[in-house]
């Protein structure tokens, strides 16, 4: 396919990147500002596309004049109307709305699991995979699910042993966030992206005894000032079974936002002005600011692949109340809607920037993660600290025999010897002359 399109750079260079990056297998995705430049391109892949028998069919579109431009019909000329959903790439999307839902596929489950209060783990298990969420779009939802199937596995229940009494309690409440999702949609779009003034890219970090979690927005501000901030994509994973400090698990929300933030920014158009890095965690800022040569390998590893994407002047303090990926690592948010701030980002993001959270001065700590450095002191050797004092000498050839019977006893004592010694007897030397 793509060999087919560099036949046509020379003519249609554009179509040509847009069959090089903006497909998936044989699917075709892509994202226009107007209509007609949306027919043009899209033609001209089709056309491209056609002459290596390739065919590109049930074209979809939220808007009714490109559809009937790339209808195929006999009765193309007549409008096409937009149909009430559609699948893309695993997620719905409705059209006439240019909105995303969310895969909730339990049509294919039983519905009398669903009403079970006490699932097996291969029941549970069942249902939480049949949510698909590959932008963590709704990592609030999903990590909870995620927690209860680790504890499942930790306490050693069975494939087809049903979870105990604390956990089926735990599950109702999660499978009722969950029927609430088919509710919630975002817009399909980054509203106000493409005409953005000035376009920045915010990262959240936060973590739990339970989750550590990252959040990227866009903030969009446009000429005449206002501000639009979108959520982006978001990443939410269990902390390991084995007990990590809170500390670490924020530093490791950390390497996941860099990195998070690193692919997003490579896999889009445009490019923002600015990225800024926000946690609630002091620690945290304090490690990334020093270095990793000053800590032991735990930390020393992951900031070193924290500045492989990140500057130290692009990381900020934000208070727990204003970190939106707080949402992500403890209870299911409650209202968990559209209208939710983890879908909106913070409130301060829509203010200037001279009006966004300070950082308090604190002194740092002791936090038991820094390297320990031995210094070794070579001394050159001292003789006078060993010498006679020489104020209770009158005569000084007699200080200087005193001095050399020193030295020379010290010398002795330093040498290691292993030699015995045996005293020669009269009979032992009548027996052995030599």
């Amino acid at each position: 396919m793509n060999r087919n399109a560099e036949r046509h750079r020379h003519t249609h260079p554009e179509a040509v990147e847009a069959i090089k990056k903006k497909h998936y297998m044989d699917d075709y995705l892509d994202s226009y500002e107007d209509e007609h430049r949306a027919i043009t391109i899209a033609t001209q892949v089709r056309n491209i596309h056609r002459e290596a028998h390739f065919e590109l069919r049930k074209w979809t579109s939220n808007s009714p004049a490109v559809l009937k431009a790339l209808g195929e019909s006999p009765n193309a000329t007549e409008a096409v109307e937009i149909e009430r959903t559609e699948r893309v790439l695993g997620l719905i999307w409705r059209p006439q709305e240019d909105r995303l839902a969310f895969n909730l596929d339990l049509a294919r489950i039983p519905s009398n699991l669903l009403r079970r209060e006490a699932p097996t783990k291969r029941e549970a298990l069942k249902i939480v995979m049949s949510l698909f969420d590959p932008l963590g779009l709704v990592s609030p939802i999903t990590v909870r699910a995620k927690q209860l199937l680790q504890e499942v596995w930790r306490r050693g229940t069975d494939w087809d042993d049903p979870i105990d009494d604390e956990l089926s309690a735990a599950w109702v409440n999660w499978l009722t966030h969950l029927k609430q999702l088919s509710g919630v949609t975002v817009p399909r779009c980054y509203p106000g992206y493409s005409r953005a003034r000035k376009l920045q890219l915010h990262v959240f970090t936060d973590a739990s005894e339970s989750a550590y979690a990252t959040a990227l927005y866009w903030r969009a501000e446009d000429d005449d000032g206002r501000v639009t901030v979108t959520l982006l994509a978001a990443k939410a994973k269990v902390a390991p079974l084995k007990l990590t400090s809170i500390p670490r698990l924020e530093l490791q929300a950390a390497v996941l936002g860099a990195r998070m933030a690193a692919s997003v920014t490579q896999e889009h158009s445009r490019q923002p002005e600015s990225t800024t890095y926000w946690t609630d965690s002091k620690t945290t800022l304090c490690w990334i600011r020093t270095g990793a040569r000053s800590y032991k390998p735990y930390v020393a590893h992951r900031i070193a692949a924290i500045e492989e994407h990140t500057q130290a002047n692009q990381w900020r303090w934000v208070p727990t109340r204003y970190n939106v990926a707080d949402d992500a690592t403890r209870d299911v948010p409650d209202n968990f809607t559209r209208e939710h701030r983890w879908f909106n980002g913070p409130e301060f993001l829509r203010d200037p920037p001279e009006l966004w959270p300070a950082e308090e001065t604190q002194l740092s700590t002791d936090t038991g993660e820094e390297r320990v450095n031995t210094i070794t002191e070579r001394r050159e050797k001292q003789y006078k600290e060993v010498l006679p004092d020489v104020n209770r000498f009158s005569n000084w050839n007699r200080y200087v025999r005193a001095a050399a019977r020193v030295l020379q006893a010290v010398q002795h004592f330093k040498r290691r010897v292993n030699t015995v010694h045996y005293k020669r007897t009269k009979a032992a030397a009548s027996e052995n002359p030599d």
